[in-house]
């Protein structure tokens, strides 16, 4: 999952050129015989200066298919390992009023319980201005962000140590990977 969501960001845009598209001459450097050297045809190879390069990056496409079952499976794994390590906190509500981060800081440190810098993951049931407020917040923390419900990564549930949810969201993700998969 974690690859299929890292592959969907690649850009994919290198190019470079190889030895058929190279500007350079045609011609033979030198001669096929007596000159005691090793043969070659022209100036494009790879081992010359401005040659083409031996097999080229061609711009392409790196995303390839992930079924849906196991798109909501790896969901579900993520947050139950984060559960089983105890890493999880279920909230009612993220309060965060004034919108400022040191405050906020505070906060997520008592209620995680760490000394340092907090690394956790907010997910909140919709995108609200309680949820704007909460993300200019967390813009000054390295380690923090906040996310909706409906556009959780499992990459980056993985990369932080805490997952902070609030309960309308826990609500939201059981209904989501609770219903049945429809084919379209």
């Amino acid at each position: 999952m974690v690859r299929w969501e890292r592959a969907k960001t690649r850009q994919g845009t290198h190019s470079v050129l190889g030895r058929g598209e190279v500007n350079a001459t045609g011609r033979k450097p030198w001669s096929q015989k007596g000159t005691g050297r090793a043969r070659a045809g022209d100036l494009k190879a790879p081992h010359h200066r401005g040659g083409g390069v031996a097999h080229p990056k061609k711009p392409r496409d790196y995303s390839f298919k992930l079924n849906r079952k196991v798109r909501r499976l790896a969901l579900m794994i993520a947050l139950s390992a984060r559960v089983a390590e105890g890493r999880f906190v279920l909230v009612d509500r993220v309060d965060n009023a004034e919108g400022k981060t040191t405050p906020f800081r505070k906060k997520l440190i008592k209620l995680l319980g760490v000394e340092d810098e907090p690394n956790a993951m907010i997910i909140e049931d919709t995108e609200s201005e309680t949820m704007e407020r909460t993300s200019f917040a967390t813009n000054n923390l390295p380690k923090v962000q906040v996310a909706a419900v409906n556009k959780i990564s499992v990459y980056e549930l993985l990369r932080h140590r805490h997952v902070i949810m609030t309960t309308d969201a826990l609500n939201t993700m059981q209904e989501k990977l609770s219903t049945p998969i429809r084919r379209m």
